[in-house]
């Protein structure tokens, strides 16, 4: 069964690490085009982690992999990546990428991620 997750918990979970948070309906829509999605909760059910890929099947990008500050520090992004690497979509994919934090670099290429080279770049939109 695929992890659920409302939007109204992934815009606080963002909230929470300082991102940007997206509109309810293009929240939805976010979560709903994710190709896979790893969560993880507290003992209380709360959402204290989120990670998820999106693509076409071939190309295919972590994009979020977020943990509530409070929570951070025991091994839950770990977990998240390991959970989400193991679904069929993102096991399948010819190419995988993601964008990491510096401080995040370790965790990644303890998955097996490498370094590349290349430019991060942002076409912002018009409101922004």
């Amino acid at each position: 069964m695929e992890p659920t997750v409302t939007p109204a918990e992934y815009a606080a979970l963002r909230a929470a690490v300082d991102w940007p948070v997206c509109p309810p309906a293009e929240a939805e829509a976010a979560l709903q085009r994710s190709l896979a999605v790893a969560i993880a909760r507290n003992a209380d059910g709360r959402l204290v982690g989120l990670a998820r890929a999106v693509g076409d099947g071939f190309y295919v990008v972590v994009v979020d992999v977020i943990v509530d500050p409070r929570e951070q520090d025991q091994g839950i992004a770990h977990r998240l990546l390991t959970d989400l690497l193991a679904t069929q979509p993102v096991r399948a994919a010819g190419h995988l990428t993601l964008f990491a934090a510096p401080e995040a670099v370790g965790l990644y290429e303890e998955l097996g991620f490498r370094e590349e080279k290349g430019v991060y770049m942002v076409r912002p939109t018009p409101d922004a």
